[in-house]
């Protein structure tokens, strides 16, 4: 136990399915006892602990969660199914398990991106900032094409720059954070 020092005993050994990129494959995982000193404490809930379950609490291994999230941003979740399938000896692929693994993925993403805005101290004046932008879905030609794009365009101005962009977002990974990088490169620091 982290907590008291004192061994604890092994409660039982399940059987766990467990997918790498290498294949399906099924584990014989041990539960450990819950220590006497965490059930006097209010905040535990009750059961054994699994050690696997820590370690992918998923029930797959961070290569395969980050193969299928490449996958499905850059092709359809069946498709992305499709191609693990047939490049890897991996298990059958199902296209909402591609989805979902994208969803979590786009989440800490998300989460760990998001910051405290930047607030000017009253003594450094900013300058005022007028920002433009405009979206468009381009569909494709099917005869050559074999995706549709969204294309973000925008203008930045202020007293003395003005600056044009755009960018195609399915390009870049997080269009955001790519704008931002963009924009500080060209010296808009606000």
């Amino acid at each position: 136990c982290p907590d008291c020092d004192e061994v604890r005993a092994i409660h039982d050994y399940r059987p766990r399915v467990l997918d790498t990129l290498f294949g399906r494959f099924q584990v014989k995982a041990p539960r450990i006892r819950r220590c006497a000193c965490d059930t006097k404490s209010d905040d535990v809930l009750g059961g054994p602990l699994s050690p696997l379950a820590h370690f992918f609490p998923d029930r797959s291994t961070p290569e395969l969660q980050r193969l299928q999230a490449e996958l499905g941003a850059r092709h359809s979740f069946r498709e992305a199914a499709r191609i693990l399938e047939t490049f890897l000896p991996c298990a059958k692929q199902v296209n909402t398990s591609v989805r979902n693994r994208l969803g979590k993925v786009s989440r800490e993403i998300c989460d760990s991106e998001q910051t405290q805005p930047v607030v000017p101290s009253a003594a450094e004046e900013a300058s005022a900032l007028t920002v433009f932008l405009d979206g468009a879905h381009i569909r494709c030609r099917p005869e050559y094409q074999k995706r549709h794009l969204d294309v973000v365009v925008g203008k930045i101005e202020s007293h003395d720059k003005c600056r044009r962009f755009g960018l195609v977002q399915q390009a870049v990974l997080s269009p955001a954070s790519q704008l931002r990088q963009d924009l500080r490169a060209l010296g808009w620091d606000h």
